[in-house]
């Protein structure tokens, strides 16, 4: 609160998280505990927009009702920010991607842009890159090295631990990938 004299001048809230994501015998750690991932890929069929507070709660339900099913992941691509404030808030964790239908290029530059905006949140597990190689994760690393990569699609995607400088690929714990 800022204050002068006795009158209060102006308050701000912040709602904030924490956690530590780890990996311990071929395992995903939160917070030290082991972590059994059930992930899914939500298809939309438009692009999800929160404008108005009925869009917030709708989202807000759709991700409890999630979690109540057992769901504790969701792949996202290039999510609106509030989609991650709720998740933050329902308890879910985020792999985020780049949108499906950019270039190799574009996409690159688009998830480095989202590390950028969104590494704040505490929802998020991974950072995903469909097309890319080793070179590539190791520099995105340098922007957040407090999460897991992910590299590649269905069968053939690799997982880079969250705090190697130079990482090495991973076959992903069972439910970390999503059904398809």
């Amino acid at each position: 609160a800022f204050r002068q004299a006795l009158d209060v001048l102006d308050t701000q809230e912040v709602t904030f998280g924490f956690r530590e994501f780890g990996w311990k015998d071929n395992a995903i750690t939160l917070n030290g505990l082991p972590f059994s991932p059930v992930a899914v890929a939500p298809k939309f069929p438009l692009p999800v927009v929160i404008a108005s507070t009925q869009d917030t709660e709708r989202a807000l339900t759709s991700f409890r009702r999630l979690k109540q099913a057992g769901v504790n992941l969701l792949y996202l691509d290039a999510p609106h920010p509030e989609l991650l404030r709720i998740a933050d808030e329902a308890g879910i964790l985020i792999v985020e991607s780049p949108r499906k239908e950019l270039s190799p290029k574009a996409a690159e530059a688009e998830l480095r842009a989202l590390m950028i905006r969104d590494r704040h949140h505490p929802c998020l597990l991974a950072w995903r890159l469909r097309e890319g190689n080793a070179r590539q994760i190791a520099a995105l690393h340098t922007l957040d090295s407090t999460r897991f990569f992910l590299r590649g699609e269905g069968a053939a995607t690799s997982l880079y631990r969250q705090d190697v400088a130079q990482p090495d690929s991973l076959v992903p714990p069972p439910g970390l990938l999503p059904a398809p």
